[in-house]
Parts: structure tokens; sequence; C-alpha cells
């Protein structure tokens, strides 16, 4: 079994071509992918702050919550 590591681009009809060293022997062979998945750093979580219109305050439905469990 060999590891190989290597930086790859993925294009936009999401294939990848990779040159393998010259050892490979031509052939039939299992290969396995590990993908790195990084986030997107260009995520704001504040796009959804104050999305849902909510028709009671959170902390005013809270405090009726917890009277209730009284």
């Amino acid at each position: 079994m060999l590891s190989l590591k290597q930086i790859c681009s993925v294009s936009e009809d999401h294939q990848v071509t990779i040159r393998l060293p010259d050892s490979i022997v031509p052939g039939e062979h299992e290969i396995i992918i590990v993908l790195d998945q990084k986030e997107s750093k260009n995520f704001d979580p504040m796009t959804y702050s104050g999305v849902v219109d909510w028709p009671i305050d959170g902390l005013v439905f809270q405090k009726q919550s917890r009277n209730e469990w009284k």
C-alpha cells in the first residue's frame, strides 16, 4: 500500500486530475480519496440575525415558561 498526499483543485464540473508517480504500475488499483472540507471563511452568522419574526420577546417567553414550572 502506498500513501500519497497532494493538493488538488476541484474544477467547476467537480473533477480532479492527478499525476501518479512513475513507480505505480499500470493496471487496476483501489484508490481512496479523503477530503479535508474546510468551511467557507466568508460565512457571517449575523446574516441570519433578526430574520425570524417572532410574535413575542424571547426573554418574556422564558420568564412566562419558568413561572409555569412553579
